[in-house]
């Protein structure tokens, strides 16, 4: 009787187990299943990106920043923005008090045009282009990604109805949760003559660029309706633009 019971005991515990393993099996499938449709979710329905070991470390010491920039002035419209990250660089954006490097910001300054600016910092930084202008009262967000080699971010937009009016990010380590209020700067490159043939922005739409500047770059002093358009209207005071940095 004891021997028969031991017997009967043995299999009950082997199926017990068989039936164990094949709930464990069918657990760990579920949970596979799962995990995979969290990872696609996570990834906007990228299933390569789940899982990615190498994708990780490739990745390790980087940071993608969400960056917002709004328009503080009342009617002066920001053209797109030039935007990069980088290291130390020999020729920054604009240093104030000295005259404007040959980087582009003449360009941009006058202008609005990022052209040169990109070509000139192609090698040395990460370059990020805008396409929307910012209008008074408006924000735009621009993505830039940090990385150890690369941890200063620099940004500059021209305020299209001036001679020569900027602002700028100038090699700043921005992380998530600053914020900075920034004003109007002049080039120095274009004399502020405020006539529309040489202010590209509405109502003008003009083009020319003309030498014979103050000669450095400096904190602008505003519009002043000695021209063409009144100063009531396209005068403004600092700060011109609000940056607020996130985390992507």
């Amino acid at each position: 009787h004891d021997k028969a019971t031991g017997e009967g005991t043995t299999r009950s515990t082997q199926t017990d187990y068989k039936r164990s393993s094949k709930v464990a099996g069918k657990m760990k499938l579920l949970n596979a299943a799962i995990l995979a449709l969290a990872a696609f979710s996570s990834n906007n329905g990228n299933f390569a990106e789940a899982g990615n070991n190498n994708k990780k470390k490739k990745n390790a010491g980087s940071t993608k920043l969400k960056i917002k920039v709004t328009n503080l002035s009342y009617n002066q419209i920001l053209s797109p923005f030039f935007a990069m990250s980088h290291g130390d660089l020999d020729t920054p954006i604009y240093t104030l008090g000295e005259p404007a490097p040959p980087n582009g910001l003449k360009e941009l300054a006058e202008g609005g045009s990022t052209t040169v600016m990109a070509e000139f910092y192609k090698y040395d930084a990460m370059v990020v282009e805008q396409t929307m202008m910012v209008h008074p009262g408006e924000s735009d967000y621009i993505y830039v990604k940090v990385t150890n080699n690369r941890p200063y971010v620099s940004m500059a937009s021209m305020a299209i109805s001036t001679n020569d009016c900027f602002v700028s990010v100038n090699s700043l380590k921005l992380k998530p949760g600053d914020t900075y209020f920034l004003p109007g700067l002049d080039s120095g490159t274009e004399v502020n003559n405020e006539l529309c043939s040489h202010i590209p922005g509405p109502p003008c739409g003009g083009g020319a660029m003309t030498d014979g500047g103050e000669g450095f770059v400096h904190v602008h002093r505003g519009f002043h309706g000695i021209a063409d358009l009144p100063a009531n209207v396209y005068d403004w005071r600092n700060p011109m633009l609000r940056v607020q940095v996130y985390e992507a």
